[in-house]
């Protein structure tokens, strides 16, 4: 009986060194993959202006995105654009949805309105039609391998689509909404 006992139990360490083993495996290939493709490379926070062509007119808008990178490779966030008003010069913020897909080191984000600026900040959903715009990033820093997760290796973004008939291009770089809001007060005003 014992002789079974001690066996069973040399079994259950060895089920246990198995699945430990397997655990560890499974995180270093994760650490692996993402160091080696840059997969998270966009995750974090971004900030830049947002160009807008209207007729012989190039307005400067201010915009702030927070990115996250699925495993299925799409990128999900949130986003705030500012403009100065040109009468009062006060500050006019816009919330927005932001989702996308990142290939390689080429990237889609569409922006949206989001139901916070509607006045319905518990529901939480983008609206309306969103604005599209395609473009690359670019990689310059290196991160450490613990900070992939969070902020990834990517440091500027260009970005160009059109709004309507208005062609819009972005260029952004890594920031905190701090940067963003002295972006939005030193940018002139609209109009």
């Amino acid at each position: 009986m014992s002789t079974e006992k001690a066996g069973r139990s040399r079994g259950r360490r060895a089920l246990v060194a198995l699945a430990v083993l397997l655990i560890v495996a499974v995180v270093a290939g994760i650490f692996l993959y993402n160091f080696l493709t840059a997969y998270f490379a966009v995750n974090g926070t971004w900030y830049g202006p947002m160009k807008l062509q209207v007729g012989p007119t190039t307005v400067t808008l201010q915009a702030y995105v927070d990115l996250s990178t699925h495993l299925n490779g799409d990128l999900v966030g949130t986003g705030t654009i500012c403009s100065k008003t040109p009468v009062t010069n006060a500050i006019s913020t816009v919330d927005t949805g932001v989702t996308g897909k990142r290939d390689g080191q080429n990237i889609s984000l569409s922006f949206a309105a989001s139901t916070n600026t509607v006045g319905l900040p518990f529901l939480g959903v983008t609206i309306g039609p969103g604005l599209e715009l395609h473009g690359t990033y670019t990689s310059l820093k290196k991160t450490s391998l613990g900070g992939l997760l969070v902020n990834g290796t990517a440091d500027s973004m260009k970005l160009s689509g059109d709004a309507g008939a208005a062609p819009v291009s972005m260029t952004m770089k890594r920031g905190t909404e701090s940067d963003f809001a002295k972006a939005c007060n030193a940018q002139p005003a609209v109009g």
